[in-house]
């Protein structure tokens, strides 16, 4: 994880906001096959912040938010189950380790560690 003053302030993609960046564009085949890569450098405007939950809520079809984000979300998570398929199809395996929460106090101190859910949308929506 980055540090909240970046990930919230120089590095956020906090909707409305533009900022600069480098985007790598993979072209892939209908088969998960990398077919070419670009670099370009650009300014983009996020849509939406979203939570890990809200991502995988959209892709159970608990939520909707706007039709063209529910659907490049959808084919985002497409897209990712193929590549994954093709990972363990070349003998990749997957390790489900549990992640750990820490609750803390008001002035920064650990008051207790949990197991966290694991999310779903973090692997892909329907992992195989």
């Amino acid at each position: 994880m980055l540090p909240e003053v970046l990930s919230n302030e120089a590095m956020s993609l906090a909707p409305g906001r533009p900022k600069r960046v480098i985007s790598v564009s993979a072209l892939l085949g209908p088969d998960g096959a990398l077919r070419g890569v670009r670099l370009d450098e650009g300014v983009i405007v996020s849509a939406a912040r979203l939570t890990y939950e809200q991502v995988q809520d959209l892709l159970d079809k608990q939520l909707s938010l706007d039709p063209r984000l529910d659907a490049a979300l959808a084919e985002a998570d497409r897209l990712a189950q193929i590549l994954r398929g093709r990972r363990l199809a070349r003998g990749a395996f997957d390790l489900c380790v549990p992640e750990a929460e820490v609750q803390l106090g008001e002035r920064g101190e650990p008051l207790a560690i949990r197991r966290r859910q694991s999310d779903g949308a973090i692997r892909s929506s329907k992992s195989s």
